[in-house]
């Protein structure tokens, strides 16, 4: 059986994440796999037979991984909701998720397809080679497959409405057995429990024991908002008033206190253990921060989501010196996101203004929508870094002018037009000469 042919990759830089930046640089791919890096002469005389593709003034570096969105969101602003969203100024968190189940449960067929079709061809215009989509929906399955992109399908669990709690159970374990089964080597299965406040701490535990058995990543909102610990501290809040109220939940059905915050109910259920990533958490105790490191858990963050949400600040600065592991998301369209992860990109730089080291900033930002969204869903031993024998997925971008930092540079420079090219394991997603 004959060897699949070699093509080289050349470009005025090379971006790896996991190592020095090389300036030229090259990368050999055979097999949908990276099987070199290095600079060009050295590949081509490694490699003389190999095709050799050069883009003399870009950049090389990995595709884009969007650690946590919601693409059925992506029309959702087109819809007239039931409940206000916004009062004097203020975001109404709580009745905007209202809004959310309401239009999830009767989102038609057909408008699914089309919100999880635009979203994924927007990720993909934009550089996003892979990304974990929460998805409750099977007639997306079809969409990702035919994307090109590689996914994690983030089966989701919101049990916010009783009637339908057992009935959201199934078609999520239904959902992680199709895609887990289906034989597609770019799809895989995740879970993704909506929140610890509205699923009981029994399902919680039984979801993470399924996530540990089948070696899956989890996914939880925590510690996103004030009420959040309002409500795990003392049952109160606009959690209790407003969410479960419009929910139509009864007192009996409201846990008493736990006195305690939302991370550290986690852990003493023993959610920990699968090692979730935690989207939020920016409402921290004393302890949590050392909880989350102690069990390996990936913080997730969506900084133009979280900014349109008003649910609070990053600490951006303490995040980058205590080298807290984090990646980028960008949670939905109905979020306030664009699902471009260069904007979010651009919000993280921008709030960093101030930070000393502007190239440490840059990388930092870059490591995070690549290799950081990669390991939040656990995959970073296949893509998110330019290494020999992982997955060649990785784009072509436009060469920032000389003088700023190279990744600051390309957070601040690049947008659609400026990606020459993207590929997911070799194969070009597009690629424009």
């Amino acid at each position: 059986m004959q060897p699949s042919p070699i093509q080289i990759f050349t470009a005025r830089h090379l971006v790896p994440i996991a190592g020095e930046v090389l300036s030229p640089g090259a990368l050999a791919v055979q097999a949908g796999r990276i099987l070199d890096v290095g600079a060009p002469e050295t590949l081509r005389q490694k490699f003389p037979d190999a095709a050799v593709r050069e883009f003399p003034r870009h950049v090389l570096l990995p595709g884009l991984v969007n650690a946590h969105a919601d693409l059925s969101l992506t029309h959702y602003d087109k819809y007239p909701h039931p409940l206000p969203e916004t009062k004097d100024g203020r975001f109404l968190l709580m009745a905007w998720l209202i809004n959310l189940s309401r239009f999830k449960a009767k989102l038609p067929i057909a408008d699914q397809q089309k919100a999880v079709a635009d979203g994924l061809e927007i990720a993909r215009r934009s550089g996003t080679t892979s990304l974990g989509d929460v998805c409750r929906f099977p007639v997306a399955v079809p969409l990702y497959e035919k994307s090109g992109l590689r996914v994690t399908v983030l089966a989701e669990i919101e049990n916010l409405q009783r009637a339908t709690a057992q009935e959201e159970f199934e078609q999520a374990l239904a959902l992680i057995d199709e895609v887990g089964h289906g034989g597609h080597p770019r799809l895989k299965p995740g879970l993704a429990p909506f929140s610890a406040f509205t699923i009981s701490k029994n399902l919680l535990r039984i979801l993470a024991n399924h996530a540990l058995q089948m070696k899956i990543p989890l996914h939880i909102v925590a510690a996103l908002s004030f009420s959040e610990m309002e409500f795990f501290y003392d049952s109160q809040g606009e959690v209790t008033s407003v969410l479960f109220k419009e929910a139509g939940w009864d007192e009996e059905r409201i846990p008493p206190p736990h006195h305690m915050t939302p991370i550290q109910y986690l852990h003493e259920i023993g959610l920990l253990k699968a090692k979730p990533a935690i989207v939020g958490a920016l409402h921290l105790g004393p302890t949590d921060g050392a909880l989350l490191g102690n069990a390996e858990c990936p913080r997730v963050f969506a900084p133009l989501a979280f900014e349109k949400l008003q649910v609070g600040e990053v600490p951006w600065e303490k995040i980058l010196k205590d080298r807290v592991p984090w990646a980028l998301g960008t949670l939905g369209c109905a979020a306030g996101s664009s699902l471009d992860l260069w904007d979010e990109m651009r919000a993280v730089l921008y709030r960093l203004e101030g930070f000393a080291d502007r190239q440490a900033a840059g990388e930092a930002i870059l490591r995070a929508a690549t290799l950081g969204g990669a390991r939040a869903l656990g995959v970073e031993a296949e893509i998110g870094s330019l290494e020999k024998n992982k997955r060649a997925d990785f784009l072509a971008v436009a060469a920032p002018e000389e003088g700023e930092p190279l990744a600051a540079a390309l957070i601040q420079d690049v947008r659609p037009a400026e990606i020459a090219a993207a590929f997911v394991d070799g194969v070009a997603l597009f690629d424009q000469p």
